[in-house]
């Protein structure tokens, strides 16, 4: 997992990125959280990042993580923030290793496992034959609420424009998110405090999917995003900034 390791006030702020996107849909937030930097490794089988000879599942990724984690922040206390996919792997490495982890935040996300295992196919399809300009208005249009594929045509085409590169690499990848275990004990179990937010606009994890892991898990923060699909990390920087920074200086200040 090549990337950078930045300690802030001696926590370490990690994220971990979305499917189809990679550790730069987490700049504008880092700008918004400065001074915090954010260390936003990638995953194995992206962005040019060997596969290896296992079988991608989110259970291998995580592992990934915890042994970056080790060996890059040896007992740094971590603050995790990861947008969907990257919120699943957050989830299992918690639950794996719970003394890593001073607090997560899980954007987009649930801990249900997929309500519709067959509905990738389409996708798969045209990944498999290499149709990235079929597939990347397939993906922003997933991705991105309709208040930003209205509102901000320049970030959706800066977007849309790597989404077009996507080809059939990425099928193990979206294979991993679909066939994911049910993660409702996984998330019960997790010691560290949860902060859950959701795009009101977003498609993929409807708000209410995100709302009951507050339910489930009494403790656990929910808030909505408005006018952000489900990325609200891309689509609304500044606003998870504000909800992210107050949320860590309320631990800091109970602490």
């Amino acid at each position: 997992m090549p990337s950078n390791k930045r300690i802030n006030g001696g926590k370490a702020v990690v994220g971990l990125h979305s499917a189809f996107f990679d550790g730069s849909m987490f700049s504008e937030l880092e700008r918004h959280l400065a001074p915090c930097s954010i260390d936003a490794p990638t995953y194995r089988g992206q962005n040019g990042v060997r596969k290896g000879e296992q079988p991608i599942t989110l259970q291998l990724l995580a592992e990934d993580f915890v042994a970056y984690i080790e060996s890059t922040y040896r007992g740094v206390p971590l603050r995790f923030i990861g947008s969907s996919m990257g919120a699943f792997v957050g989830i299992l490495a918690a639950t794996a290793r719970p003394e890593l982890f001073d607090s997560l935040v899980l954007v987009g996300t649930t801990h249900q496992p997929e309500a519709n295992p067959g509905g990738h196919e389409g996708l798969i399809k045209k990944l498999r034959c290499g149709r990235g300009a079929e597939v990347a208005p397939l993906i922003a249009g997933a991705m991105f609420g309709a208040s930003t594929l209205k509102g901000q045509p320049e970030l959706v085409d800066r977007w849309s424009a790597e989404f077009n590169n996507a080809g059939s690499e990425m099928i193990d990848t979206v294979l991993a998110i679909q066939s994911r275990p049910d993660m409702r004990a996984a998330f019960s179990s997790i010691r560290a405090p949860v902060l859950v937010l959701a795009g009101t606009e977003d498609k993929i994890r409807p708000p209410r999917d995100s709302a009951s892991m507050a339910v489930d898990r009494p403790g656990t923060l929910f808030s909505c995003i408005a006018d952000a699909g489900h990325t609200p990390i891309v689509e609304q920087p500044s606003l998870v900034a504000r909800i992210v920074l107050g949320w860590w200086r309320s631990m800091d200040t109970s602490g």
